[in-house]
């Protein structure tokens, strides 16, 4: 068994694991507070009438106000999330305070625990590029500010664990398996 975890040792390696740190900015959050005025409702409107068809006949404006509004909140929230995430990164990158500055916004700091890059948690899945950005991070570097669907993430490394093969011991079950299985191939 030792031979053949040696002679197929990448088939068990365990790979890179991360674990980080993030501030979430969400968008949501920061809608409530945006201000929309019946021009900026009217203007969308009439940009987009197409998009508000039922029954192949365009619905009226009154009947979509609210829609509308809404769309729009939510846009102007995520510009304030990032406008947010932006400040706060800039800020922790100059004083290199992550802990401290969430306390002093009144943040909520989330950890995850041990992840490979190509398996992140579920809030990072579809993020562009975020296994790369957080591989070249650093310990208690911070990223750039990353852009999810409805929410914009701060992020810093906590910590790194190299990619490495478990001793025999550790995985005797699954290497007498896959032993058995290629000697019965042969």
């Amino acid at each position: 068994l030792e031979a053949y975890l040696k002679a197929h040792e990448g088939q068990f390696r365990v790979p890179e694991r991360v674990k980080i740190k993030y501030l979430a900015f969400s968008g949501r959050d920061y809608a409530a507070d945006a201000k929309i005025s019946d021009a900026e409702v009217a203007d969308y409107y009439d940009r987009h009438k197409n998009q508000w068809m039922k029954d192949n006949k365009i619905q009226p404006l009154t009947e979509v106000r609210d829609k509308i509004a809404a769309e729009l909140r939510q846009v102007k929230g995520m510009y304030a999330a990032a406008d947010e995430a932006k400040k706060a990164h800039d800020t922790i990158y100059q004083e290199e305070n992550f802990d401290a500055y969430a306390a002093q916004k009144k943040l909520t700091v989330r950890t995850t625990d041990l992840f490979r890059l190509n398996d992140p948690p579920a809030e990072f899945r579809r993020l562009a590029n975020f296994g790369k950005q957080v591989s070249t991070l650093q310990k208690n570097e911070i990223g750039k500010v990353m852009q999810g669907e409805k929410e914009y993430f701060v992020v810093t490394l906590v910590d790194r664990k190299a990619p490495y093969t478990p001793a025999l011991k550790e995985i005797q079950t699954e290497v007498e398996k896959q032993f058995r299985e290629t000697e019965a191939k042969n």
